[in-house]
């Protein structure tokens, strides 16, 4: 009886305790389900306020492209919506307010009117509802953002064994890309590589019916760095759309007309086909004709830094070098040199302070052919009867700092097949290239020994949002960035920051 009483006993306190337990376990439940239920509703309007803030920002970034009136000083300004306002969007979109920042170097002739399109987007009709934020930076597109440009690349040339694009790419049709090595440590660098064809052809200037290649690896070709490369867009991008590019495309005019306005103007008869130009830190100097007295202008004398020799458009060749080999002696102030003819580089060009990423470095130089070519001096150019100091020398290893343009023309050597220099030397670029298509810098021909320059490009990061003085433009906007700040709230919206 007593072990009966027992039982019965233990039995009742295992009912009250799974009792217990049961009624924890539907409390807990239900606290989770409606934790998760709150948690849905606050992504769902989360995710609703981060595509209404990114369509404003589309939205707005299209009416600025469209004409609209952006801000003209240094402070931001309401866009859409404002101050206690909010700009309905379409449903089932919300609300949003969008700010324009424009950047604090907007008012300098070296600067490209960059703007930062601030977003601030919310759930319409919600108390206390999600916000989220977007910013893009836009900005007119000037060629000179390219470590290399090619309008028009042909297919007489290719993109060998030691070349590195270490910036932006871009070609307005296929290239030729080809190693001959079967190491890739010297394979052609991009830092990115874009262009509006469907393939690239692999294969040397003799190679008959070439391949079409899709990809960045193919036969013995790696494009550096291939892990990059192997991600596709940004990185390795077909299919691109085409940019407007030519003499009768951009607005070169206005380096033309800052110069007869206020900057350094020269004409035919004073100056002639082999005139020399020598850069000496803020100084440009000229000897216009062999045995002819050295002409000096100082940059900061002249309302606008630009130098324009108007010559003939036929075979008239300008060239152009700095003094000395040291930055000490490098440009000091940001300069556009431009001709309607052949530019030609005759020496080093330095920067005065070599560090790009020196934020209070402004100086940048620009050299723009307009019908001609930009071109690497043969270094036997006669320099019978010029002064020493503008002899031709590019006998060796060059440096130049400087966005080398050719509207109508290539970029290549004075000779087309180079004999010197032997062995062949380097020509390091701290900036960019463009121009309609390439052609020979260095070659192998008849002998199998190489000779002439090999280009290699270090981009200028600076190129991103600034430009020589009244370089030219296409007229088109691109995006500098696009990013979330879910964090964003009004007082940042209008911060002056960019």
């Amino acid at each position: 009886m007593k072990r009966k009483h027992l039982s019965r006993g233990s039995a009742l306190m295992l009912v009250v305790i799974a009792a217990l337990l049961l009624i924890v376990l539907t409390g807990a439940a239900y606290t989770y389900i409606k934790s998760s239920g709150s948690t849905y509703q606050w992504s769902r309007e989360r995710i609703q306020a981060k595509l209404t803030a990114e369509s404003g920002a589309h939205l707005a970034i299209h009416m600025i492209l469209g004409g609209a009136d952006i801000p003209q000083g240094k402070l931001p300004e309401w866009f859409l919506g404002g101050e206690g306002t909010w700009f309905d969007l379409p449903a089932p979109l919300g609300q949003v307010k969008v700010s324009v920042d424009p950047n604090e170097m907007n008012d300098q002739i070296i600067t490209a009117n960059a703007y930062e399109v601030r977003s601030l987007g919310k759930v319409a009709g919600v108390e206390g509802s999600t916000f989220f934020g977007f910013a893009a930076g836009i900005m007119p597109e000037n060629i000179a953002r390219f470590s290399v440009f090619q309008h028009n690349p042909g297919d007489n040339v290719y993109i060998g064994d030691g070349f590195v694009f270490d910036g932006p790419y871009y070609a307005n049709g296929p290239v030729r890309i080809y190693s001959e090595s079967a190491s890739n440590t010297d394979d052609p660098f991009f830092y990115s590589f874009t262009t509006t064809a469907d393939h690239y052809l692999y294969g040397t200037n003799a190679t008959l019916n070439p391949p079409h290649v899709t990809t960045p690896q193919y036969g013995n070709l790696e494009i550096r760095p291939i892990n990059r490369h192997l991600m596709g867009e940004p990185w390795f991008n077909l299919n691109a759309d085409p940019i407007p590019y030519g003499s009768d495309e951009l607005n070169w005019e206005s380096a033309r007309n800052a110069a007869l306005s206020g900057g350094i103007y020269l004409q035919s008869p004073d100056i002639g086909d082999g005139t020399r130009i020598v850069l000496h830190k803020d100084t440009v100097m000229v000897q216009p004709f062999a045995g002819a007295p050295v002409q000096y202008f100082r940059i900061g004398e002249y309302a606008n830094p630009v130098v324009w020799i108007d010559l003939p458009e036929n075979d008239n060749t300008v060239y152009i070098k700095g003094s000395s080999s040291t930055n000490a002696s490098g440009l000091s102030r940001a300069l556009t040199v431009g001709t309607n003819g052949n530019l030609a580089v005759a020496g080093t060009i330095l920067y005065q302070d070599g560090n790009p990423q020196n934020p209070d470095n402004d100086v940048l130089l620009g050299l723009l052919a307009v019908y001609g070519h930009t071109l690497i001096a043969h270094p036997n150019t006669d320099n019978t009867g010029w002064d020493p100091l503008f002899a031709v020398a590019t006998r060796g290893d060059l440096e130049v700092d400087a966005v080398m343009v050719s509207l109508d023309g290539n970029f290549q050597a004075e000779l087309q097949l180079p004999t010197l220099p032997v062995p062949r030397h380097s020509m390091f670029l701290l900036g960019g290239f463009m121009y309609q298509r390439k052609g020979a810098t260095a070659t192998n021909a008849n002998d199998g020994v190489w000779k002439g320059h090999d280009v290699q490009i270090y981009f200028d990061p600076r190129l991103m949002t600034m430009h020589p003085p009244y370089f030219p433009n296409n007229g088109r906007w691109h995006t500098l960035f696009w990013e979330a700040r879910p964090d964003m709230d009004e007082r940042l919206m209008m911060a002056n920051t960019y």
